[in-house]
């Protein structure tokens, strides 16, 4: 008996949109392969398929396809949108006479300092040390430009964290932190994964005063 391509497609989709979890990771990764997305669009993909619009489109990859990287394109505007700073809102020195820098001459002025100046606003500097920012400009405060990897190593030194709990830390952390995720996306993943990413995201909410300390400099 010949299946067909298409129902065979549609009962994929059906069981990733209704059993996320119970779907082995071999046919996630099929479904992601016949999506042909670029990867940074495939954790949309989980989120596209629970609202379930794909039902009624005449093409369903191709309407999950769309909506997953609109959705990606939509996620990456808004951390555009919020990590910008206007020139009104940076630090500047002023002149002699008290009068703040014209937009050209701020701009000549930035682009000349550098991460080893010493003029921050009050607020980059003490919201994140400079070990944790991953930025090479001095304005970029750290909420989207934090050096997971470095926070990480310093939180696991501190809590005796193995390496297999403190690279699955790192991920949920820089998932929740750097690209929004919320906890349905992050677990949304084949069962193996989930359960060490479940537990990462319960020890990050049971240590969140530690991760409060270290990041603030304090431990």
């Amino acid at each position: 008996m010949t299946i067909n391509p298409n129902e065979a497609r549609r009962e994929l989709l059906e069981s990733c949109a209704t059993r996320p979890l119970d779907v082995p990771g071999e046919k996630w990764e099929e479904l992601y392969e016949i999506l042909a997305l670029p990867r940074e669009c495939r954790e949309f993909v989980p989120l596209v398929l629970h609202r379930g619009s794909w039902r009624t489109a005449l093409n369903p990859i191709s309407y999950v396809r769309k909506a997953a990287y609109k959705a990606w394109r939509k996620h990456e505007e808004r951390l555009r949108r919020r990590s910008t700073l206007s020139i009104s809102d940076l630090n500047l020195p002023c002149g002699a006479d008290g009068t703040r820098m014209s937009h050209d001459e701020a701009l000549d002025y930035l682009k000349f300092r550098t991460i080893e100046d010493d003029w921050e606003t009050p607020y980059v500097a003490q919201r994140v040390p400079r070990k944790f920012r991953g930025g090479e400009r001095w304005d970029e405060d750290g909420e989207y430009t934090l050096k997971y990897s470095a926070l990480i190593d310093e939180v696991a030194k501190l809590a005796g964290l193995e390496k297999e709990r403190r690279d699955a830390v790192e991920l949920v952390l820089r998932l929740r932190g750097s690209c929004d995720s919320s906890r349905e996306q992050i677990l949304a993943c084949p069962p193996a994964e989930r359960k060490r990413r479940q537990a990462a995201w319960k020890w990050i909410d049971r240590n969140r005063t530690l991760l409060a300390k270290v990041l603030r400099n304090q431990s």
